[in-house]
């Protein structure tokens, strides 16, 4: 995979050459299909660019949820709409999550992803025990 490590516009910048660089490398980043984004940081009257890249893949999700919540079943989805890992559905089956409420379920999961949720514009989760999961697949 092509990586922009070699030219990445990292350093201070105005606000204006910032936003014409983050807007032309972005768009290079996502025709690249390369997980990764600019990050701002003000520093007085000028922005500092960092590159962040954090390979966030549905792949990724899914066995960290496996591993570390103990999921049986785990079904991840890409809802961004070039596939560029900035929103994702999530179902989360898993026997840890027997006698817990809908919203310690999901804390449960944000906790296990906080890295991740930090890259991700968007997050959409449905938490089920094996049971619910099993009557969710008989209708």
């Amino acid at each position: 995979m092509d990586t922009p490590l070699a030219q990445e516009p990292v350093g201070d910048y105005t606000l204006q050459e910032y936003m014409q660089i983050q807007q032309r490398w972005e768009l290079s980043l996502v025709t690249r299909n390369i997980p990764g984004r600019l990050k701002q940081i003000p520093i007085g009257s000028c922005v500092r660019i960092v590159w962040n890249i954090m390979a966030i893949t549905a792949d990724h999700i899914r066995n960290k949820l496996t591993t570390e919540i103990g999921a049986i079943h785990v079904e991840v989805e890409d809802t961004s709409p070039n596939r560029c890992a900035a929103s994702f559905k999530v179902l989360v089956v898993s026997p840890q999550f027997e006698g817990k409420p809908l919203l310690q379920r999901h804390r449960m999961v944000n906790t296990c992803l906080a890295e991740e949720l930090k890259e991700i514009h968007a997050f959409e989760q449905k938490t089920l025990t094996p049971e619910q999961w099993e009557k969710h697949k008989a209708q």
